[in-house]
């Protein structure tokens, strides 16, 4: 059997607009950052915030991942995301440790 993955076990929660799956990948002290350093979230609080809000704002998004890297403890995915009539294009890097994402790094200009 192979191991839990968690970056699929939360797209596919994304995806599902199911928070407590989503959670469920994540440390409890998990941070969400931008690439410039700057901290867009910490915590499943902050989490559980962010992404009910989005899943109430834009009840159609799903993401989906064209390509995926895994290095080491690191997991790289190109994400494109619909919301609404939008379609973000994003490079997201997971940490993962203790099969638990610890950290996410996004790489997208207009965050």
């Amino acid at each position: 059997m192979a191991a839990f993955d968690p970056v699929q076990a939360q797209l596919d929660a994304y995806n599902r607009h199911d928070i407590e799956s989503f959670l469920a990948s994540y440390a409890p002290d998990a941070t969400v950052r931008h690439a410039d350093g700057r901290v867009l979230m910490s915590g499943h609080d902050q989490i559980r915030v962010r992404y009910e809000g989005l899943f109430a704002e834009y009840p159609d998004v799903v993401a989906e991942v064209p390509n995926r890297i895994r290095a080491g403890g690191w997991v790289v995915d190109e994400e494109k995301v619909q919301l609404g009539e939008q379609q973000l294009h994003v490079a997201v890097a997971y940490e993962v440790r203790d099969e638990l994402i610890q950290s996410v790094v996004m790489l997208r200009s207009d965050m």
